[in-house]
């Protein structure tokens, strides 16, 4: 991605003038208006998520990569493990579970949202209702489980 600059465009002062209370010129502020329409097209990236430790909260889905090592977990007494989409969280591009999952009612639930490639390689446990749920229009593109049992 190119470096982008941003500037400020200090009012034009000089002994004849007098001072703008604006601040910018016209010129400046279409640039600032152009500068601003450029950012708002970047695609937002968001950072990984990694659970390397035992967590008792629900986690949200966060829009990018979501795992859980095999020194990590989750167990949340409360309600659910991991929850994408709608109220909690956004979508979920790859989810990778390594140490345990366990919600008091879902391990994952996926509400209304996509979780692109899930890849289960230790246990998603739902006490209450399921390990994984899907919600509305939920969707998950690939499954591969290589949970031993």
């Amino acid at each position: 991605m190119p470096a982008l600059t941003i500037g400020f465009c200090p009012p034009t002062l000089a002994p004849h003038t007098r001072r703008r209370s604006a601040g910018c010129s016209s010129r400046c502020v279409v640039a600032i208006s152009l500068v601003i329409a450029a950012l708002a097209s970047l695609p937002v990236t968001r950072a990984d998520v990694i659970i390397d430790t035992a967590v008792t909260t629900e986690q949200p889905g966060d829009g990018g990569t979501f795992t859980v090592t095999s020194s990590g977990s989750i167990n949340t007494p409360g309600f659910n493990g991991i929850k994408a989409g709608s109220g909690s969280g956004t979508a979920i591009t790859t989810l990778t579970v390594e140490g345990p999952v366990t919600g008091s009612r879902t391990g994952v639930l996926n509400d209304a949202s996509t979780i692109d490639t899930l890849n289960n390689s230790s246990t998603i446990t739902g006490t209450g209702n399921f390990g994984v749920e899907l919600f509305g229009a939920a969707t998950i593109g690939s499954l591969t489980n290589q949970a031993a049992g």
